[in-house]
């Protein structure tokens, strides 16, 4: 082999091969092995133009053909194998070189055209712009939609603020009567209407803390914020309870059963809405159960910690199909249309309790009465004794 052949073909930087004038591969430099996969090195006399490429004999010989016949680059594209073992297709300028010793073929594979990098280059820009494009249009969408809430609750707490005064007024009415008749300025009343102005006093109070709380929600102040409703004396807030409920049991002659004279521990959640729970779920059976039936609540110690409040009556109970939907907010409560309730009681209750990380469980059987359980987790569950505990509000 000539070395001044050798010294031609090892002197490109890109892939060459130095063919005889029958097409038999005599030498390739470094770049061609490396970027091409050949079944044999070179010099071996078996190695040919046409085992080397992928394409059809007839192509290769009519690149080979024009290669031999011109002393300029001449171009032709044929398909390699890379050392992966891809078929890459890549463009071959190949010319006849005349040595001292007789004349060769060079060939030589040419870079990745520029054009097809610039085209992948292209594709990338216009995937990022329609990405961006996508961005933008969620953002814009986004940024309206958050006008659209404030806005939104900018009415809502307009309307909270007025409906929440227009209520004070007159609960403020009914609470400063009460207290004035309770002095009894006039004389001296039975006792029983002295009871019954005690309960419109309580009933007032309790509706007058749960607008007051409207409002505060209604002008972003946290409730979370105030240590009082932070924590829950169970025992005065089912006494509270008691004092709602109970005259609606006397008049319905419903048997009212609540813990007494028991020590309950106190609860680490917001007090008006524990007493709210309560009060919702003995309201329901009081006012669904029957003459001579029986309400009761007890407070449990599950197994599996916490708390347990469980209110249970002997009523009707609730038919299997509309027991599965009753905590839905769409399905409303089964005696709304003989009772005339919004029937969403139920619902808010389990939402409360899924705020505190407990739960809301019903069992009920249609004519053996309901079982409604509200499962407090244990961080929330303070058994301290009393006197080590922080003073709890005595209205609860």
């Amino acid at each position: 082999m000539n070395p001044n052949a050798l010294h031609l073909v090892n002197a490109f930087p890109e892939a060459t091969f130095l063919l005889d004038s029958t097409g038999r591969v005599l030498a390739a430099n470094r770049a061609a092995r490396a970027s091409v996969q050949m079944p044999r090195g070179p010099g071996t006399g078996d190695l040919t133009l046409e085992k080397v490429v992928q394409n059809d004999r007839p192509t290769v010989a009519r690149a080979f053909a024009l290669w031999s016949g011109a002393s300029m680059p001449s171009r032709a594209q044929l398909k390699f194998l890379s050392p992966d073992g891809d078929v890459i297709e890549r463009r071959c300028d190949g010319w006849r070189w005349m040595g001292p010793n007789g004349d060769f073929v060079v060939v030589r594979l040419v870079k990745e055209p520029m054009t097809s990098r610039l085209g992948e280059l292209t594709r990338t820009i216009d995937r990022f712009n329609v990405e961006s494009a996508a961005h933008a249009r969620a953002e814009r969408d986004l940024r309206q939609l958050i006008r659209d809430m404030n806005n939104q609750n900018s009415i809502r707490d307009l309307v909270i603020s007025h409906v929440s005064h227009d209520l004070r007024t007159p609960l403020n009415a009914i609470l400063g009567m009460s207290e004035f008749m309770m002095q009894q300025p006039f004389g001296e009343l039975q006792p029983r209407y002295v009871e019954y102005l005690q309960d419109i006093r309580t009933s007032g109070e309790a509706l007058l803390e749960l607008v007051d709380r409207v409002l505060t929600l209604s002008a972003d102040a946290g409730v979370s914020d105030e240590a009082d409703s932070r924590r829950c004396d169970l025992a005065l807030c089912i006494n509270n309870c008691r004092r709602l409920i109970e005259p609606i049991a006397e008049r319905r002659d419903i048997v009212l059963r609540l813990p007494e004279g028991k020590h309950l521990p106190t609860l680490l959640a917001d007090r008006v809405l524990i007493k709210q729970v309560l009060t919702n779920l003995l309201g329901n059976a009081v006012k669904y159960l029957r003459p001579g039936d029986e309400v009761a609540l007890d407070v449990l110690d599950p197994p599996e910690g916490g708390l347990c409040l469980q209110v249970s009556d002997n009523g009707p109970g609730i038919p299997k199909d509309k027991l599965a939907r009753l905590l839905d907010t769409g399905e409303r409560d089964p005696f709304v249309s003989e009772h005339g309730s919004g029937g969403i009681g139920l619902y808010l209750s389990g939402r409360a309790m899924e705020s505190l990380g407990g739960s809301l469980q019903i069992e009920s059987e249609e004519g053996a009465g309901t079982r409604v359980r509200l499962l407090l987790p244990p961080e929330i569950v303070d058994r301290s004794p009393p006197q080590s505990r922080p003073q709890a509000a005595a209205f609860d």
